[in-house]
């Protein structure tokens, strides 16, 4: 993410990159990063170590523990009012200088709406529900209000299907700017097709996804199949453009094995015994994994 960042900035824009990692993964990461930074010139990277923050929390799938941590800028960049955070699975086509100036006067955030009707939470509008991967956040007013607190206390108390986006929604509801499509294309070979695919471009005034990424800033990679674990991914080519750019272009890609087809028929038929839906394609996306 960090080769695409800096390929694509302005000329005047100095991006100051703040990674939180333990100490063990800044370790292991850190002469990869400096390398990079030596490529670029004048960007500054700093390492946070979020210690035992969030260490008890539930994981899903690919959403481990790092996932929460975006809840932690507010108290540890104490010297800021506005931040953008990203997800580690995505690639900048544009500078990131325009989106850092929205006006976010009494807002929480800025987010990008998914714009899918099966994508939401109770007490939140699936027209309203935005995906998390992409965040301007106004952190005057989440210290002000404690917006981090709100999210901590829902997670406790709750079983959420998306860990730190359904509580984000909740907490972000009606206290959202809803940002451009463009910042937070939404890459899923495996969800996003047919009657979810015409209902995306639908919702975002769009014809066809070859626009939609021809005229991305960020494109986001969901879920758990990603261009760099899987060799028939269709949009691959987007992440492989800076991948060969890299200083870990040569560093060796390992790709899921897929199952057959017959296995996957197996499992889908066994699997219609269980009755609860959500509970049917978690156990199938376990198997699968295996």
């Amino acid at each position: 993410m960090l080769t695409s960042l800096f390929e694509n900035v302005d000329e005047g824009t100095e991006y100051r990159i703040v990674i939180f990692a333990d100490q063990e993964t800044q370790r292991n990461a850190t002469p990869k990063i400096n390398e990079t930074l030596g490529l670029y010139g004048r960007h500054s990277v700093e390492w946070i170590d979020p210690a035992d923050n969030f260490s008890s929390a539930k994981n899903r799938n690919h959403l481990t523990t790092p996932n929460y941590y975006r809840f932690l800028i507010p108290d540890f960049l104490k010297d800021c009012d506005k931040a953008v955070w990203l997800d580690v699975d995505m690639i900048v086509k544009r500078d990131l200088s325009e989106l850092f100036a929205t006006d976010l006067e009494g807002m929480y955030l800025g987010a990008v709406r998914i714009g899918l009707k099966n994508a939401g939470i109770r007490h939140v509008p699936w027209d309203q529900y935005f995906n998390a991967g992409l965040l301007l956040m106004n952190l005057e007013l989440w210290r002000k209000d404690d917006v981090a607190g709100q999210v901590r206390k829902l997670i406790a108390e709750n079983d959420f299907s998306c860990p730190t986006q359904d509580p984000m929604n909740l907490v972000g509801y009606q206290k959202t700017v809803f940002l451009p499509v463009a910042y937070n294309v939404y890459i899923s070979p495996k969800s996003m097709k047919g009657k979810k695919k015409s209902e995306y471009l639908a919702f975002h005034d769009r014809t066809s996804f070859a626009d939609l990424i021809a005229d991305a800033a960020i494109l986001h990679f969901v879920e758990n199949i990603k261009p760099w674990n899987d060799a028939t991914y269709l949009e691959r080519e987007e992440w492989l453009e800076y991948y060969r750019k890299s200083v870990f272009k040569n560093e060796p890609l390992i790709y899921l094995e897929r199952p057959s087809a017959l296995r996957k028929w197996v499992i889908k038929t066994a699997s219609m015994f269980i009755l609860d839906k959500k509970k049917r394609h978690k156990c199938r996306e376990k198997i699968w994994k295996r």
